[in-house]
């Protein structure tokens, strides 16, 4: 029992710290609308922690049971961050997950209007969504007028 509690310590630290240091959920510059407990309550569920034969740990992802590999190092296991951005590029609503996604197959997730500052695309985008009833663009875009409107000082 007591082992079990503290290797459920060990994942929540290890994992946790990479979802709050990712530029995927935080930072100035962000490539999400998820915070980072909200992303690690969602996605947590790929990573697992693994132990080398050396008694080293590191995070595995995992979509089922299938490891995630690296692009950049082929054949290698990817690090967090391809994890997540392979995790998020075959989610159903990756547009809506994206900052500055577009709604629709050929969004892409790019940040054009969000980092042109025009606050009326995105307020056009977000009447179409609420149009649309797709609630969760429609959250997405007000977040990103709301940080274009009332930028952190």
């Amino acid at each position: 029992m007591v082992i079990g509690k503290k290797d459920a310590s060990i994942r929540t630290l290890m994992i946790s710290n990479e979802f709050a240091t990712s530029p995927f959920f935080s930072g100035e510059k962000q490539k999400t609308t998820l915070l980072p407990d909200i992303a690690e309550a969602y996605f947590g569920k790929h990573f697992r922690i693994e132990e080398a034969e050396d008694g080293s740990l590191s995070i595995g992802g995992f979509i089922g049971e299938d490891r995630i590999l690296s692009r950049a190092r082929p054949g290698e296991p990817a690090d967090f961050n391809e994890c997540i951005k392979e995790i998020i590029d075959k989610h159903p609503q990756k547009d809506a997950l994206l900052k500055g996604g577009k709604p629709g197959s050929g969004g892409g997730g790019n940040l054009d209007d969000a980092e042109s500052g025009d606050v009326s695309v995105l307020k056009k985008q977000h009447a179409k969504a609420m149009e649309d009833g797709n609630v969760s663009l429609a959250v997405s875009l007000n977040t990103q007028i709301h940080a274009l409107e009332h930028p952190a000082t």
